[in-house]
């Protein structure tokens, strides 16, 4: 019996889908998950393993797009950058 394809795996109780990614990209990302159970890949831009859950999984592969298709260069990208509106603070995932 073939085992499941582990991206397919993490995706699958989800609205997430693989269509603007070819296969080249999801397959170097594939290649960089360590784990079954609990996957996780380094990121490039916090320098450091993440858990791999659908809306990671994504955000992993346009980080690649970005640095490799694109050029764009790794300091002038963020996630989960904290933005002040008043009092309040809030977490943006942004791009600068």
């Amino acid at each position: 019996m073939a085992q499941p394809d582990i991206i397919q795996t993490i995706l699958k109780d989800s609205n997430y889908h693989l269509d603007l990614f070819n296969t080249s990209e999801i397959q170097g990302l594939r290649q960089r998950i360590e784990g079954k159970k609990r996957p996780i890949t380094y990121c490039p831009i916090r320098g450091k393993a993440v858990q791999l859950k659908p809306e990671e999984l994504i955000r992993q592969l346009y980080v690649e797009r970005l640095l490799n298709r694109y050029n764009y260069p790794r300091e002038r990208l963020r996630f989960e950058h904290l933005v002040n509106f008043g009092r309040e603070k809030n977490a943006l995932t942004s791009i600068q």
